[in-house]
């Protein structure tokens, strides 16, 4: 999925991040910001927030967390670093996600007052945020699916950073589902329920437990709303099954 979203983006993976640097108006309006042409850059930044589904500096903000994701995908699945290696790009990225969100407006965070044209795009934003969370420490969630004692103290860390990301992650699906506001012919609407459907598996293999029975069976309607896609009728016959043996296990465990 996160080789389709380069492809649509006109950025093959093949290529690579390092590989490929297109500079955008934003790029432009940086340079702007340091000869202090802060009205001029002001002006261009706006001119792609004007529509009535996105607030002020969505589109800035949005378009940092593209060059974020494509780093990401450069660094961690691509050139495929070693494991120490990994460790310290990783951390990078983590740092600069971090970045992003304390500098973000409050206004463009879930939860403010916010038009409710705005709703959507704002909860997407988030959403891509925690999507990057996921992709930088996804490998060391699996690996402590795969190896269930710790060869480092990066692989609980970061396993539980991607736990954590999931869960939020899943509260903003689930807001969208509830306001009505996810769509089947959106690709993003799709890649944000199906890579969090992943996440939520791992987890489940992880540490089962009754609260995940509940995520599951919360998740499967949302799934179900993008069965058009192949991925996401593989998906579903998965969940299914995992969530006939994590009620079995819960069982069991009393």
């Amino acid at each position: 999925m996160e080789t389709t979203l380069t492809c649509s983006s006109g950025i093959p993976p093949s290529l690579g991040y390092s590989q490929i640097r297109i500079a955008t108006n934003f790029e432009t309006v940086g340079v702007f910001q340091e000869e202090n042409w802060i009205d001029k850059a002001d002006s261009w930044g706006k001119e792609y927030d004007m529509n009535p589904y996105t607030p002020i500096g969505y589109a800035m903000q949005s378009s940092r967390l593209g060059d974020i994701f494509s780093q990401t995908l450069d660094q961690l699945y691509i050139r495929r670093s070693t494991q120490s290696d990994f460790d310290t790009v990783a951390n990078g990225l983590l740092t600069q996600l971090q970045q992003w969100q304390e500098t973000l407006p409050e206004y463009l965070r879930p939860g403010c007052p916010t038009a409710p044209s705005h709703v959507r795009a704002i909860c997407h934003l988030s959403l891509r945020y925690y999507q990057i969370i996921m992709l930088i420490t996804r490998p060391y969630l699996l690996q402590s699916v795969l190896s269930p004692e710790p060869v480092s103290t990066s692989q609980t860390k970061y396993s539980e950073i991607c736990e954590d990301a999931n869960k939020e992650s899943l509260r903003l699906v689930k807001e969208l589902s509830t306001k009505n506001l996810i769509s089947k012919r959106n690709y993003f609407d799709a890649l944000y329920i199906l890579a969090n459907a992943m996440i939520l598996f791992l987890r489940c293999l992880r540490n089962p437990s009754s609260d995940l029975v509940k995520a599951v069976e919360e998740i499967l309607p949302l799934i179900k709303m993008v069965d058009h896609l192949d991925f996401a009728q593989f998906a579903i016959k998965s969940m299914h099954g995992l969530l006939k043996d994590l009620k079995l296990y819960c069982t069991n465990s009393r």
